[in-house]
């Protein structure tokens, strides 16, 4: 069953959360900026995240895009 967050006026545009079973998604969706994670986006995240943190129920937390954009000025490294 997918609890995906529908957009309304406090939230910000740019990303979709949607906790479908045990994974936890996160959607890029700011394809004119690059899918660069905006302030508030990165808010909305770190709610989420919280969230789970509480009352954990996800065994996979996935980032995606939605549009062709990639993004950009993102690193990502093996853990030492």
């Amino acid at each position: 069953m997918s609890n995906k967050r529908p957009r309304d006026a406090s939230s910000p545009p740019g990303v979709v959360i949607d906790h479908a079973a045990d994974v936890l998604t996160f959607t890029l969706d700011n394809p004119s900026h690059g899918n660069e994670v905006t302030g508030a986006m990165l808010d909305e995240m770190l709610i989420e995240l919280r969230k789970e943190a509480t009352k954990p129920r996800a065994r996979v937390c996935a980032f995606e895009r939605a549009a062709m954009f990639s993004a950009r000025g993102v690193s990502a490294r093996a853990a030492p």
